[in-house]
């Protein structure tokens, strides 16, 4: 789900089983992208770093409250308008709960690049997360009853991993896939959702792998921990 669709997706349970899982992808999607805008920031003062975890959960939140989004006559309605309204929203959920005796200098400024320090330890983090999640995957693939069963995975795999970096759209995949076979809305939308649910299982046999690496001594708790919340947030 593109950046826009999450937008206008995200919202509060409806009872509509389809519609739920949809506001949740979308709000998964939302959170993915503070996260990102989050990682490029730079802070005059470390100890407001925590706030950036609860301002996030904040825009999160006042999202679903107000949604579904994309239908008022000045909401965003393309990629760089919805990243610049979520810096401004991160920015104010952090200004809500800073202290009121705090000055405003303080804040983050997410717009600002940030400093090498924090850029070399989110590489880091973020180059051991991809070493163990192969491990993961190379767990999982395992639990495939044939090979054919694996390649399926592993394609999942990596298309989960195209559309979190945002070098594929789903529309892409869909049409290298499928090409002729979705020529009209309907068939797309059914397309689509036949995708989130393979991309959903696949994750699902990721958190599984995960638990079992665990249980196995094969990963750290922390290791156990950090990988399940990124593949519950990628969900």
């Amino acid at each position: 789900m593109d950046l826009v669709t999450a937008f206008r997706k995200v919202g509060p349970r409806t009872g509509n089983a389809w519609e739920d899982e949809c506001s949740e992808l979308a709000a998964a999607v939302i959170l993915s992208e503070l996260d990102r805008l989050s990682r490029s920031s730079r802070h005059r003062s470390t100890s407001l770093l925590h706030l950036l975890a609860d301002a996030k959960a904040q825009v999160v939140l006042r999202l679903i409250s107000s949604g579904p989004r994309g239908v008022r006559e000045d909401d965003p309605d393309s990629p760089v308008r919805v990243r610049a309204y979520l810096q401004a929203s991160l920015r104010h959920a952090s200004l809500d709960l800073l202290p009121r005796e705090r000055v405003q200098d303080d804040l983050p400024d997410v717009t600002a690049p940030a400093r090498p320090a924090f850029e070399d330890a989110a590489a880091q983090l973020a180059q051991d997360l991809r070493q163990l999640l192969t491990l993961v995957q190379h767990e999982a693939s395992g639990t495939c009853r044939s090979a054919r069963a694996r390649a399926g995975f592993l394609q999942d795999c990596a298309e989960i991993a195209a559309l979190e970096n945002g070098t594929r759209t789903l529309d892409e995949l869909i049409d290298e896939d499928e090409g002729a076979e979705v020529s009209t809305p309907a068939q797309r939308r059914r397309a689509k959702n036949r995708r989130y649910q393979r991309h959903g299982r696949c994750l699902e046999r990721q958190l599984q792998a995960t638990m079992a690496l665990e249980r196995r001594g094969r990963l750290a708790a922390r290791e156990a921990e950090a990988l399940r919340v990124l593949l519950e947030k990628t969900g």
